[in-house]
């Protein structure tokens, strides 16, 4: 899923008055939750230079927990807008696809014994994808 996807995906079924580029900003942050806390990268390098230019940057978490990404975008535009029930509502929803990838990213993949883990691909922004084999 790319960041102009996550926010096709939620204008279709929530729309609001904010431009892409804001939008595209909040997917960023989202997904710099990822790097820092699921996948423990530090922040430093974390650039995808302005936001126009990662509009067809490709997310980094797949289905079916790339939902995330949408329910990160929709709590933000709630929370701009100032609706805080519809804003707790989706900051719920977050958190607990939030948990369900923390726990099946803590099964698949354990940074201190690769020989342990089934193949996976991650992607670090501005490297090749690194391989983990079994």
């Amino acid at each position: 899923m790319r960041v102009k996807d996550v926010i096709a995906l939620v204008d279709s079924y929530e729309p609001n008055a904010y431009d892409m580029i804001t939008k595209a900003r909040w997917v960023r942050e989202c997904e710099g939750k990822v790097y820092t806390q699921l996948f423990l990268q530090q922040p430093l390098g974390f650039s995808w230079g302005s936001p126009s230019e990662y509009l067809d940057t490709e997310l980094a978490i797949p289905a079916p927990y790339n939902q995330i990404y949408a329910q990160y975008l929709r709590a933000m535009i709630h929370y701009a807008n100032a609706e805080p029930d519809r804003y707790n509502m989706d900051m719920s929803l977050f958190n607990q696809t939030w948990h369900e990838l923390c726990v099946w990213f803590g099964q698949d993949y354990d940074v201190s014994d690769r020989a342990r883990n089934r193949r996976v691909t991650i992607r670090i922004i501005g490297s090749a994808p690194e391989e983990v084999e079994a």
